[in-house]
């Protein structure tokens, strides 16, 4: 809700939204070096657990930012595509409560 409201943190998305998916890239890229090497020490999982966290706020963010500036448009295909989904969305829950029983 935060995030949503404050305009100085969406200019900061915003213009930085391609540093951060690239941000991405070098936290999933370290993520899985880190996991070869680790020997199980405290130190190794505490740098995994790091890089897994700046992967997953800055593909977050990058993403937020790429839909805002890549995405945000009105459309024929969009407002097709938003009346269609609806009865998918109402045979998923009928088909999950049925499986449930």
């Amino acid at each position: 809700m935060g995030l949503a409201r404050s305009e100085d943190a969406w200019e900061v998305i915003l213009h930085h939204w391609r540093v951060l998916l690239g941000g991405a890239a070098l936290g999933c890229a370290s993520m899985f070096a880190l996991h070869g090497l680790s020997d199980g020490t405290f130190a190794w999982e505490t740098a995994r657990a790091l890089s897994r966290a700046i992967l997953a706020w800055s593909m977050i963010l990058g993403l937020l930012g790429l839909a805002q500036t890549r995405l945000h448009y009105d459309g024929p295909v969009r407002r097709y595509l938003t009346e269609a989904i609806f009865p998918y969305y109402i045979a998923h829950q009928t088909i999950i409560v049925a499986a449930g029983f």
